[in-house]
């Protein structure tokens, strides 16, 4: 082989190498581009779910969970002063009375109005759904013993017991609520 045959083998071995290492190289090159624009997807759909979780949370929390919550615990509250109405004392009778037409019957109103309005927002779980069920055939019933003129008559006396495991049940609800929107968030300041 002369040396001009072995110049243009070489030359050509070596351009053949150098084109197959570009095509290496680009291929390379594009897959590394595909595999960051498919992070880059992968990382704005997960910042898009995670907004959307928290702005569900929050809707959760603000319409449906501390409202409730909220109310139930005022009730807990002022349920001893309500009590009071049968008492011999006329001033303890008159302000379990008026605690009751004035405080108790309204905020009843308010918490069956809010769970009526939202529970869609809440999507409880089974148990919860129950207890809140409870809560508001009790209410139904006490409403309509005062509606009827029943005054001294408490729901309890036609059978209908308060439901003690509602505000149990909601505040372990709101709380793991909150924990969980509370963990999304510092989630998403990292």
């Amino acid at each position: 082989m002369t040396f001009r045959q072995q110049f243009i083998l070489t030359v050509l071995d070596k351009g053949l190498l150098a084109l197959i290492v570009a095509v290496a190289g680009y291929s390379l090159t594009k897959s590394i581009e595909a595999f960051k624009g498919r992070q880059a997807l992968e990382n704005d759909l997960a910042k898009a779910r995670d907004q959307k979780q928290l702005e569900l949370l929050q809707s959760q929390l603000s319409q449906f969970y501390w409202p409730v919550y909220l109310r139930l615990q005022m009730d807990n509250v002022v349920w001893e002063r309500l009590l009071q109405r049968c008492s011999n004392d006329h001033v303890r009778s008159q302000l379990g009375l008026r605690i009751e037409k004035d405080f108790i019957l309204p905020n009843h109103e308010a918490t069956s109005n809010i769970i009526e309005a939202n529970i869609h927002l809440a999507a409880p779980e089974s148990q919860l759904m129950d207890a809140i069920l409870k809560y508001l055939r009790h209410v139904a019933v006490y409403r309509a013993l005062r509606a009827g003129g029943n005054d001294g008559i408490d729901p309890i006396a036609v059978g209908e017991l308060w439901p003690g495991d509602v505000f149990p049940a909601v505040r372990e609800a709101t709380l793991r609520k909150q924990r969980d929107f509370e963990a999304l968030l510092k989630q998403r300041e990292r």
